[in-house]
């Protein structure tokens, strides 16, 4: 028998290990240059003589020793771990210049405002979001037709509507916005998606009995008789009368529940074997089927039967409660993203004002900028029909660390969680087990690697706000939405090391 061997597991953090990178930087006191070995006075690391300094400058190294005995030079080890500022990307407020994704989205609004015929001038706040409103319910069919797998065909106007930067980027907000979703900051490179903080997220488990009451289950239009239903309830008792027995279980002997039906057959055959009783040998006594055999079958079929339509009434009922939550979820989201189009116009607008305004031109009063002939600076996809196809568009996906507290709302950076990219990024530095394609450092977006990995790709900023009653007091509508962040960042320590370059002894913990 061959004996198992366990899997290897690199160093662990003890009780000796500190519990974060500063507390460890700190204990790095230089020791005296005798107190080190004739033969190791040299730093292991870069092999500089503890002691000595180059011609001119002031770089001597002194020697340090960690918990676990090693001995490096000062200068070197603090160089080596030195806390890294934290990785940022900066956010991009939406642009309206010719080309920029500002100018495509508010170019196709104004286009659309002029299509129904409304007088711009004579817009109000209330009309524009219901103007956009309708928008959105002739785009919706067309992202609800775009596939998981793209490339795909396409359903409906959207398309046409907001072109395939734009539609891409709906179907992204729609896929990853919660329930309900939440207000949206539309930027020129990212997309600002928060959940509202006072409803949860209702959950839809396993439909059970228990869990939409009996009464909602339908049963047989005929019952059979004796049954007498639950209080308030048209589901049977679970233990049936002596006359359900009957109806169920024929060969049981009538007289032992009381039965009304026809007795005659029964009657006529107990008085023959009166007449000529007839000596069972003992295997009929065995095989013969008593009464309680057959009602215990009986019963075991209509518990089964009643479980079965159970479970396809509760199917039924969860299915009609997540179509009505998938149905108010759409509504909420086309109200949400219409509030944030209407502020797409009315800055697009306003810049087309101030343009028309410096350039000593008479202010523009109704614009057709969606025409491609009018205004060649403002790319805009070509219509494709039902049978077109339609790629996604590019997107970055992070989510915001923890949640977000009334009392930060006001912040300008938002925290996220460490991003991977979906390829392996390969840089000047990476040493040859991170240049592996399976290998997880690969993977990392760091400061180095952040503009790579969000090259020609919207980000999609995922942040939810405390919902913690006792923490934070949030109104009950987010009527002021949270401030839009100008960056996002996190800790650049991944690569960083945290162990001894000879022994591998994890010095201090990277989240500490």
């Amino acid at each position: 028998m061959q004996s198992s061997k366990n899997a290897y597991r690199g160093p662990q953090a003890d009780a000796a290990t500190f519990t974060t990178q500063q507390k460890f930087l700190d204990s790095l006191a230089p020791i005296p240059v005798e107190s080190v070995d004739a033969d190791s006075r040299r730093c292991s690391y870069c092999w500089k003589q503890y002691g000595e300094s180059n011609p001119g400058c002031d770089d001597a190294e002194a020697p340090v020793k960690f918990q676990c005995e090693h001995v490096f030079g000062e200068k070197c080890m603090r160089a080596l771990f030195a806390i890294k500022e934290p990785a940022r990307v900066d956010l991009i407020p939406l642009s309206f210049s010719p080309g920029s994704k500002g100018a495509d989205l508010g170019s196709r609004l104004s286009a659309y405002i002029d299509s129904q015929g409304v007088e711009k001038s004579e817009l109000t706040s209330s009309d524009r979001k219901k103007h956009f409103a309708h928008l959105l319910q002739e785009v919706m069919p067309t992202v609800k037709s775009i596939p998981d797998s793209p490339p795909g065909p396409l359903h409906g106007r959207g398309l046409e509507l907001l072109g395939k930067d734009w539609l891409g980027l709906v179907y992204e907000m729609f896929t990853q916005s919660g329930f309900p979703p939440g207000p949206f900051h539309l930027l020129e490179n990212a997309i600002v998606i928060d959940d509202e903080p006072w409803i949860k997220q209702p959950l839809y488990p396993a439909a059970s009995l228990s869990a939409y009451g009996a009464s909602q289950i339908p049963m047989p239009s005929a019952l059979p008789p004796g049954y007498t239903p639950w209080l308030g309830s048209n589901w049977p008792t679970p233990m049936p009368s002596a006359a359900a027995l009957a109806y169920y279980a024929p060969n049981t002997l009538a007289t032992s529940y009381g039965s009304t039906w026809d007795q005659e057959p029964y009657k006529l055959k107990v008085q023959q074997e009166k007449q000529s009783p007839a000596v069972p040998n003992w295997q009929d006594i065995v095989s013969t089927k008593s009464g309680l055999d057959s009602l215990v079958e009986k019963n075991k079929e209509l518990l089964k039967e009643q479980k079965q339509l159970a479970e396809q009434a509760a199917k039924g009922g969860a299915e009609q409660k997540y179509a009505a939550s998938e149905e108010n979820r759409v509504k909420t989201f086309m109200k949400e993203l219409a509030g944030s189009f209407a502020k797409v116009y009315e800055a697009y607008e306003q810049y087309q004002y101030d343009e028309a305004v410096a350039a000593g031109l008479p202010p523009p009063v109704k614009l057709g900028l969606a025409d491609p002939n009018i205004n060649p600076s403002v790319p805009h996809a070509s219509v494709q029909g039902s049978n077109g196809h339609f790629a996604r568009s590019p997107v970055f996906l992070l989510t915001g660390k923890g949640v977000v507290h009334e009392r930060f709302a006001g912040a300008k950076g938002v925290e996220v969680i460490q991003p991977y990219s979906d390829e392996p990024i390969a840089t000047e530095d990476m040493d040859d087990d991170d240049s592996d394609s399976d290998s997880d450092a690969a993977y990392i977006v760091d400061a180095e690697r952040a503009p790579a990995a969000f090259a020609g790709k919207t980000i999609l900023l995922k942040r939810k706000p405390c919902q913690l009653e006792d923490c934070c007091t949030w109104s009950n509508s987010l009527s002021e939405p949270l401030r839009t962040p100008e960056y996002v960042f996190w800790p650049d320590n991944k690569k960083a090391p945290d162990n001894c370059p000879l022994c591998r002894r994890v010095l201090f913990k990277k989240n500490g």
